[in-house]
C-alpha cells in the first residue's frame, strides 16, 4: 500500500473519486487520482494539478478538486466522442494492413494519444492518430507487440515536417494533403516485420486455479510494490473458465463485468475497453484469461477481483453431434472383422507347452508390459490345480489372471470357464471386450443371464456341450438356478467368482445364491476356483474359506500413490466444472448413467470447448461394434482426448495414461464406482478421480433402476393387466394373443390399480419375468409384438425368475452403496479405489 501524505488537495480529490487513502494500492492511484490530475495537461493548465497537490488551505483545495473532476469529465466525454469518430473513420478506410493512419479536422489534442491506444488495442496493429488544422496534420501513435513504430517512422522522413518519441509511441507533423501517402509508406515498411512481432506478449507468471485466488495470496503479491514500468504487476492465468453473469458497464458500454468461474470456484472480474465486445458479452463457451489479481475494498469488505487484460476465446468449426467420433479415423477396421473364431491360432497356441502359452497370452493382453509379482503367483498357482483367493486393490489386473488360465485351460486342456459377477449390468460390460479378446484365440464366450433369450439360452448350452463355447459369463442366480445344464457339458474345469466378497457376505442373507456354491460346485464335478475381491475382510475371508475350496490365497498390497480424489459432490454448477477440466486437454473419461446423457453431454462439451471438440467422443452400448473401436483406437492414439461414456466404457478397454475420470451422475453401486474410478492412471503418472454426482442424482438412479426390476406389487397389477387386454381380445376377434404397446399396457394398469401404478418402461421387463416364468409368449418385437398369455399357469413364485432376482439385487446394491457414496468423506472415498482392504491377523 501506498503512504500518502494527507494534504487537503490530496483528500479533497480522493473524495471525489473516492478512493480510500489509507488503503489505497499503486494500481488504484492509476485508476483513481492519476487520472484527474492528468485531465489537467491534457485539456487546460496543468498547473492546476500542481496548485491542487500545493494546497494548504482545504476550501481552495475542494474547489480546485471540483474544478479538476468537471475537466476530467470533459476528457471522458470528449474522448468517448473522438473513439466514436476515430472507430467510424478506420472502418470506412482500414484495408487490414500493417498500419491504422486516420485525421480529421478539429479532433482533440489532449485525447488523441489515448485513442490510438483504443484502435491498436482494437486492431492489433500500430495506430496513428491526427488532428487537422489549416493542412497540418499533428499525430500521436501507439505501436503493438515488439513492433518499433520510430524506426518505420524514421523510414518515412522525407514526407515528414517532424517526428519524435521511441519505439513504443511516436508524435508526427505532416501535411494533410500527404497522409494518404504516408499511410501506404508506413504500411509497406511494417510488412516486412515478421507476423509475431504485431502480437502483445506480456510474461505470465504463474497459470494459477482460481480457488487459489483468496486475499491471502492477493497480499503476497502485493508485497511487490510498488508497480511500475520496471517493476511490472504480476500476470496471473487461468485456464478453461466460463464467464457467468456478463454485462456491459460504463456509460460508454466498453467495459465487461463478469463472474470468472470453473465450477468449484468463483471470482468477480472485469475487463476495460473490450475488443469485439458484442463477441464476448454473447461468449458461452471456455475461455483462458489473462489477469491482474487485487483486493477490492468495497463497504468496508475485502474480496479478490480480477482485473482482465485478455480474453482468449477457444474458437473452431463444431462437429456433428450424431458421430460418436467425430468423423475421426474413418480408415479403422471394424472389430468385427476379429470376431470369427480363429481356428487355425488356436491350433498354432496348441502347439506351445504350458509355460510358453502363459508366456504368449500375456503378451496379447498386455502387450510388453509384464504382470506384477501377485499376479505371476496367482497363474502359478491355478496352474497347479490350486483354488486361489486374489486380494489386489482395483486396477492392479485381477481379470488378467483368470483371462490368462481360462484360455490355457481352453486351448490346451479343452476345459471351459464360468466367470460370476455380482450383477447383470456387469456381465454385459465384461462380455463386450472379452468376446473381441477371446474370439482371435479361437475362444468363444457366452452371456447367460435373466435377460438372455431362451433362443440364445439354448446356443451357449449347446455350444459348452460341443466345445464352441469356451467361457460363459453369468450371475450367481442363473448358475444356481441352472446348475445341472452347466453340469452336462461336462467341460467346466474353471470357475471365477469376481468381486468375491458379495460371497463373502451371503451368509447375512444379502445373496443366498452364493450360499449354493459348494453343491454347485460339486455338480460341475470340482473344478478350479478362483475369488478375485478388493475387499477382503478378515470375515469376508473366512466365509469364503468356508463356502469355497480355497488353498492358495494372493494378496497384493500396493498402494496407487498417484490418485486423487476432487469432491465436487452436489456442486452448484458441475457443468462449469465439467468444462474447466475437459478444457485441459488430457486424456478424460466422463460416466454418466444413460446413453441419452452420453449424446447430450457430448454435444454440449463440443459447444462450451469448440478448440476440443473434434476430440471430444461419446461412447455407449448402442453403438454399432464398428463406432465403438472407432472410438477406442481414437481414444488411445490421442485423436480424442474425452469420452462422454455409460459403464460401457470399462473392463477391456486397457489405456493406462487416463488422466481424469468424472463421475459426472452417480454409479449405480459399488462396483461401478470402483471400476470406473480405476480407470484413472494405471501408467502409474498423476490422475485425477472428480466426484460431480448429486443427490438428485441418486434419485434418478432409483427410478431407473424400478423400471429395469419392478416390484412385486407391480408385477401384480401388470398381470392383471395383461389378462384382462387378453381375455378382452379374444373375446373379440377369437384371436388367441394380442398386441399392445408399452404404453397402453400402462395405461390399462393405472385404470385396473391406480393405487400402484406401472411406468410403460417396466412394461417391457415385467414381460421377460412373465415369460421366463411361464406366465406368457411372446413373438416379434416392437410394433410387431404378439403376447399369448397362458391358460392356467399355476402357481409360481417369483424367485423361479433370474431376471427378477438379478433386478432386485440391482436394487438392494445401489440401496446400500447410495448413503456411503452422498455420505463419506473424500480420504475414505480414494482408499476404496487405490488400496485394496486386506485381512490382519
Amino acid at each position: 500500500q501506498m503512504r500518502v501524505t494527507a494534504r487537503p488537495g490530496y483528500i479533497a480529490l480522493a473524495a471525489l473519486a473516492k478512493a480510500d487513502l489509507s488503503s489505497i494500492t499503486a494500481d488504484g492511484l492509476s485508476f483513481s487520482l492519476i487520472p484527474r490530475l492528468n485531465a489537467a495537461g491534457r485539456m487546460a493548465d496543468p498547473k492546476l494539478a500542481l496548485d491542487l497537490l500545493l494546497a494548504r488551505n482545504p476550501i481552495e483545495a475542494s474547489a480546485l478538486a471540483a474544478e479538476l473532476e468537471e475537466i476530467n469529465r470533459q476528457r471522458r466525454e470528449i474522448e468517448a466522442e473522438l473513439t466514436r469518430d476515430a472507430m467510424a473513420k478506420v472502418e470506412e478506410t482500414y484495408d487490414g494492413g500493417r498500419a491504422i493512419v486516420v485525421g480529421g479536422e478539429g479532433w482533440h489534442e489532449g485525447v488523441k494519444g489515448i485513442v490510438a491506444s483504443r484502435l491498436t488495442n482494437r486492431y492489433h496493429v500500430p495506430a496513428l492518430l491526427f488532428s487537422i488544422e489549416d493542412g497540418i496534420a499533428r499525430g500521436s501513435g501507439r505501436s503493438v507487440g515488439k513492433v518499433n513504430l520510430f524506426d518505420a517512422v524514421e523510414r518515412c522522413s522525407d514526407l515528414l515536417i517532424r517526428r519524435g518519441g521511441h519505439a513504443g509511441a511516436v508524435g508526427v507533423t505532416i501535411e494533410a494533403s500527404k497522409l494518404d501517402e504516408f499511410r501506404r509508406r508506413l504500411s509497406a515498411v511494417l510488412s516486412e516485420i515478421p507476423a509475431e512481432d504485431f502480437e502483445d506478449i506480456d510474461e505470465v507468471a504463474a497459470t494459477v486455479d482460481l480457488s487459489e485466488l483468496n486475499i491471502e495470496t492477493i497480499e503476497q503479491i502485493s508485497r511487490l510494490e510498488p508497480f511500475g514500468q520496471g517493476n511490472k504487476v504480476p500476470l496471473l492465468a487461468a485456464e478453461g473458465v466460463t464467464m457467468c453473469d456478463r454485462a456491459v458497464v460504463g456509460k460508454t458500454g466498453e467495459h465487461m463485468r463478469f463472474v470468472a468461474t470453473d465450477g468449484a470456484a468463483s471470482v468477480p472480474a472485469i475487463m476495460f475497453r473490450v475488443p469485439q465486445i458484442d463477441k464476448l458479452i454473447n461468449c458461452d463457451s471456455a475461455v483462458d484469461l489473462v489477469f491482474e489479481a487485487v483486493a477490492e475494498h468495497w463497504q468496508g469488505r475485502v474480496k479478490p477481483k480480477l482485473m482482465i487484460k485478455d480474453v482468449l476465446v477457444r474458437d473452431t468449426t463444431l462437429p456433428s453431434v450424431d458421430d460418436p467420433a467425430c468423423e475421426l479415423r474413418r480408415g479403422v477396421q471394424p472389430a468385427d472383422s476379429g470376431l470369427r473364431l480363429e481356428s487355425r491360432k488356436r491350433e498354432t497356441l496348441a502347439q506351445l507347452s504350458y509355460t510358453e502359452l502363459t508366456r504368449s497370452l500375456i503378451h496379447s493382453f498386455i502387450g510388453s508390459n509384464q504382470p506384477h509379482r501377485a499376479q505371476v503367483e496367482a497363474l502359478d498357482a491355478l496352474a497347479d490345480h490350486q483354488s486361489v483367493l486374489a486380494v489386489m486393490g482395483t486396477g492392479r489386473g485381477k481379470s488378467l489372471i483368470f483371462h490368462v488360465h481360462a484360455a490355457r485351460e481352453a486351448v490346451l486342456r479343452g476345459r471351459a470357464s464360468i466367470f460370476v459377477y455380482p450383477l447383470r449390468a456387469l456381465v454385459a460390460d465384461q462380455a463386450y471386450h472379452l468376446s473381441s479378446t477371446m474370439a482371435a484365440l479361437g475362444i468363444g464366450v457366452g452371456v447367460l443371464t435373466g435377460e438372455t433369450v431362451e433362443a440364445a439360452r439354448d446356443d451357449v448350452f449347446a455350444g459348452l456341450a460341443s466345445g464352441r463355447t469356451g467361457i460363459v459369463l453369468t450371475t450367481p442366480e442363473f448358475l444356481s438356478i441352472h446348475r445341472d445344464r452347466f453340469a452336462r457339458s461336462g467341460r467346466i474345469g474353471f470357475v471365477v467368482i469376481d468381486e468375491a466378497h458379495h460371497a463373502g457376505l451371503a451368509k447375512g442373507g444379502d445373496r443366498s445364491a452364493y450360499l449354493d456354491m459348494p453343491d454347485i460346485l460339486k455338480a460341475l464335478g470340482d473344478p478350479v476356483v478362483m475369488a478375485a475381491t478388493a475387499t477382503a475382510t478378515a470375515p469376508v475371508v473366512a466365509e469364503l474359506a468356508r463356502t469355497l475350496p480355497i488353498t492358495h490365497t494372493v494378496v497384493d498390497e500396493t498402494v496407487r500413490e498417484n490418485l486423487q480424489l476432487e469432491d465436487d459432490r452436489d456442486l452448484a454448477s458441475r457443468e462449469n466444472r465439467l468444462v474447466s477440466i475437459v478444457a485441459t486437454g488430457e486424456k478424460t473419461v466422463i460416466y454418466v448413467n444413460s446413453r441419452d446423457q452420453s449424446v447430450a453431454l457430448a454435444k454440449t462439451l463440443r459447444k462450451r470447448v469448440p478448440d476440443c471438440a473434434t476430440r471430444i467422443a461419446f461412447y455407449n452400448a448402442g453403438l454399432t461394434r464398428t463406432d465403438r473401436h472407432r472410438v477406442e483406437e481414437a481414444f488411445r492414439d490421442g485423436s480424442l482426448s474425452c469420452i462422454v461414456s455409460t459403464s460401457a466404457f470399462g473392463e477391456g478397454v486397457n489405456l493406462p495414461d487416463i488422466r481424469h475420470v468424472v463421475l459426472y451422475h452417480m454409479p449405480f453401486g459399488g462396483i461401478e464406482f470402483n471400476q470406473m474410478s480405476g480407470r484413472a492412471g494405471r501408467d502409474g503418472q498423476p490422475a485425477v478421480i472428480h466426484l460431480l454426482y448429486s443427490s438428485r442424482d441418486a434419485r434418478i438412479n432409483e427410478r431407473l433402476l424400478d423400471c429395469y426390476a419392478p416390484e412385486r406389487d407391480e408385477l401384480v397389477t401388470l398381470y392383471r393387466a395383461l389378462q384382462t387386454m387378453w381375455r378382452s381380445n379374444r373375446g373379440k376377434t377369437g384371436d388367441d394373443s394380442f398386441s399392445a404397446s408399452d404404453i397402453d399396457i400402462a395405461q390399462m394398469c393405472l385404470a385396473i390399480d391406480a393405487r400402484t401404478p406401472v411406468d410403460e418402461r417396466s412394461v417391457e421387463s415385467g414381460l421377460g419375468i412373465f415369460e421366463e416364468l411361464g406366465f406368457c409368449r411372446i413373438s416379434g418385437f416392437d410394433d410387431t409384438r404378439r403376447i399369448a398369455m397362458a391358460e392356467n399357469p399355476g402357481r409360481v413364485q417369483l424367485s423361479r425368475s433370474i431376471r427378477y432376482l438379478e433386478g432386485l439385487r440391482s436394487r438392494m446394491e445401489f440401496s446400500a452403496f447410495r448413503s456411503w457414496a452422498l455420505d463419506s468423506c473424500a480420504s475414505d472415498m480414494l482408499a476404496k479405489v487405490n488400496r485394496p482392504i486386506v485381512p490382519r491377523a
